[in-house]
């Protein structure tokens, strides 16, 4: 009983954040974001409008299904810093673990994908989560590594690795249920290591 009581309530929630997210994606792909309100959502998954704001903070993360995570992710956040293994293979680690977590499949990356395109709003604030997800990066590799605040190491490596995350967003828009986000992750990362490491002389 101890478990499945938890179970049960994280199977209603993933199920009204997935019924928030469908409807406020098919509205904003229809007629546009301010085509519905907060409340229209709320009332399309059975759920208040304080409830919304603990799943989501904006009307635009729920067109974009991305969740509230607070504390959440306190646990793989601190395997990452405690993690002596490779920078960047951790780093995919953390970030399938997140991408998890949120339960947002990337075979809808090509719903979200007509969504930024029949709607401008929803880039701007995917925009603004990815630099974000940088900073957040930056900080976390400065903690693990010992560097200090702002040290160009960490800043990169968090660059570098936001760029792997785009790609893989933008290729999940194509590739739909068709792959992973941790597949297509782990090649773009495979395939700039064999690019960095080749001896081979271009042609």
């Amino acid at each position: 009983m101890s478990e499945s009581a938890p179970n049960a309530r994280e199977r209603r929630r993933a199920n009204a954040v997935a019924e928030a997210t469908a409807f406020a994606q098919a509205r904003t792909i229809e007629h546009g974001l301010a085509s519905f309100t907060i409340e229209d959502i709320c009332e399309a998954a059975g759920f208040s409008r304080r409830t919304f704001f603990n799943y989501f903070a904006s009307k635009e993360d729920a067109v974009l299904g991305i969740l509230q995570t607070r504390d959440r992710d306190d646990d793989i956040e601190a395997a990452f810093i405690a993690s002596r293994g490779d920078l960047i293979d951790d780093l995919v680690t953390l970030s399938v673990a997140r991408w998890t977590r949120q339960a947002v499949p990337l075979a809808d990356a090509a719903t979200v994908g007509a969504a930024i395109k029949s709607e401008p709003k929803i880039l701007t604030r995917m925009l603004s989560h990815i630099h974000d997800s940088e900073q957040g990066a930056t900080a976390l590799i400065e903690q693990r590594e010992g560097y200090e605040a702002g040290d160009p190491r960490a800043v990169t490596a968090a660059l570098i690795f936001g760029t792997f995350m785009r790609m893989t967003f933008d290729e999940g828009i194509t590739a739909g249920q068709h792959a992973s986000f941790e597949d297509i992750l782990r090649a773009r990362v495979q395939l700039a290591r064999a690019l960095f490491t080749s001896t081979e002389s271009p042609s």
